[in-house]
């Protein structure tokens, strides 16, 4: 996880992170899912995903739905807790 002082910053952030997988992990960043926002639209960050081959899938916030895997993990998470 990566925080980020400003949106700005979220590209160099990315690139970073692509990095490390790939040459920590030797995987190749296929698809990530990321909150619809201004910053992930722009033109430089498309083009970044394009040449590396990365799927970009955008989702509109406040949509637990669309998490799958990572809600149905905090609903059993929550169940053992009670």
């Amino acid at each position: 996880m990566y925080l980020l002082s400003h949106y700005y910053k979220a590209l160099d952030v990315f690139k970073c992170f692509v990095i490390e997988m790939e040459t920590q992990l030797e995987h190749r960043v296929k698809f990530f899912k990321l909150i619809e926002a201004v910053i992930y639209v722009l033109d430089m960050f498309k083009e970044y995903c394009e040449e590396k081959g990365t799927q970009r899938q955008l989702m509109v916030s406040h949509t637990p739905q669309q998490n799958g895997i990572a809600e149905y993990r905090n609903r059993t998470l929550l169940s053992m807790a009670r």
